[in-house]
């Protein structure tokens, strides 16, 4: 049922919280000074809508911000500030919001929220007694309360789906906590927390770049762009539930034995850990295997992804040690078109060692460098379309990849010449294919 409330009882509420599956507190600057904006220019009317907030009650009492996070927050932020004013001048009725259940943890929403309270505090000069009253009193918004968890999460997935609020991953992160409501909320945050504290754009960049693409080209499919539409690639097999499939008694296994292994006294002896067996294209197991996937693919990403880091486990004098240095240094990487040549051979590279580790790898870099970067040396402009293009026609590298048993399946693939070189300011490039005998013709 929904019912409208001031902002002073929004507040007032000592049971609100930020649970687990939202995301960080990202609002900027303008987003803070327009709703400041709106207070000062609206303070002559007798109520002012902010817009609605959507709480799900759980089982002990505590309010769970579901929709009006962001706005929420920020509301506590002016209040906070308002009261510190207001105390500071001897006024013993200034309200004190409780804020103490409105945490969190990552660094994103701690630098937001420090830097937008500075920003409050010096914009609070224009409230004077009356306008601070009309905040509190005459602001509103409508409240929405709902007992049931899963009308909760349909809320939040319907509202951010259709919106513009959430970006996928962001999503993803509420499925999968949905899919652990089993577990203890200490087991919970230990699972979430390294996602909390990545960077965003970084993660963001994980599912967009690498994650989705190898995924989808594994499977002959397109990959241009990740959206919330996409994001049931990343869904999977529920290991909670009664075994129903035969497909998943493997991960079945997989997770009991990891989890036993983990769990077993001699661990405390031994400080022995023993990580989840992930694969990129494997059906993925929801819940907290989600949360390990992604910190194990964080981790891939930025040794292999890093040349400079995955050099210094190849010979100096190699081939594959001269292209890596060459792709950081030749005179048109940093154009987009060439980026997106990059991405392709990253995604390859990430691929082929998820597979079959560090075998063959020096061959291996030479033979992926050839197949993604011939389509940089055949076109004057390289556009996202392009790599999609290639990645699914031809030589198709990555359906190989998946279908391998031994390296040797994936060095052996026939790779065409080079027909006719018209990019420009890849020199460098050239003279490694002419090394490689691959001669541009």
């Amino acid at each position: 049922m929904a019912e409208i409330i001031s902002v002073k009882e929004l507040l007032a509420k000592p049971n609100l919280r930020i649970p687990l599956y939202q995301r960080p507190y990202k609002w900027s600057l303008k987003n803070v000074g327009q709703l400041l904006d709106d207070v000062l220019q609206h303070k002559g009317k007798s109520a002012y809508r902010l817009g609605t907030v959507v709480l799900h009650r759980d089982e002990a009492g505590l309010l769970n911000l579901v929709d009006g996070q962001q706005r929420t927050v920020t509301l506590g932020l002016i209040a906070r500030a308002l009261y510190e004013r207001r105390s500071g001048e001897g006024d013993t009725r200034a309200f004190w919001p409780d804020l103490s259940q409105l945490r969190f943890t990552g660094p994103v929403s701690r630098e937001n929220l420090q830097r937008n309270y500075q920003a409050i505090r010096r914009r609070i000069g224009a409230f004077d007694e009356a306008t601070t009253r009309f905040f509190f009193e005459q602001c509103e918004v409508v409240l929405v309360v709902i007992d049931d968890l899963s009308e909760a999460f349909q809320f939040f997935d319907s509202q951010n789906a259709r919106g513009k609020e959430l970006a996928p991953h962001d999503l993803l992160k509420a499925f999968h906590l949905r899919e652990m409501g089993h577990l203890p909320e200490p087991v919970r945050m230990a699972a979430v927390q390294p996602w909390q504290d990545a960077d965003q754009q970084a993660l963001a960049r994980l599912f967009h770049d690498y994650l989705f693409r190898i995924r989808n080209w594994a499977k002959s499919r397109p990959a241009r762009d990740f959206t919330r539409a996409d994001v049931a690639v990343f869904k999977g097999a529920n290991l909670q539930g009664p075994q129903t499939h035969p497909h998943e008694r493997l991960h079945r296994m997989a997770d009991v034995y990891v989890a036993g292994y983990r769990q077993h006294p001699d661990r405390q002896i031994d400080g022995q850990q023993l990580a989840y067996p992930f694969q990129l294209d494997q059906t993925v197991v929801n819940g907290q295997r989600f949360f390990e996937l992604v910190t194990h693919y964080q981790a891939q990403v930025a040794t292999l992804c890093h040349f400079k880091q995955l050099q210094d486990q190849l010979p100096e004098t190699s081939t594959a040690h001269r292209i890596l240095t060459a792709l950081d240094q030749y005179e048109g990487c940093h154009r987009t078109g060439d980026q997106y040549v990059r991405t392709l051979f990253e995604c390859a590279l990430l691929y082929y060692v998820d597979r079959f580790g560090h075998h063959e790898l020096c061959r291996a870099i030479e033979v992926l460098f050839v197949w993604a970067y011939r389509v940089r040396l055949e076109l004057q402009s390289v556009r996202l379309a392009s790599i999609d293009n290639h990645a699914l026609q031809g030589v198709q590298m990555f359906q190989l990849i998946r279908e391998a048993l031994a390296p040797h399946e994936v060095l052996a693939a026939p790779l065409p010449l080079v027909v006719n070189a018209v990019a420009s300011r890849v020199e460098r490039l050239k003279e490694l294919f002419k090394q490689l005998h691959y001669e541009v013709r």
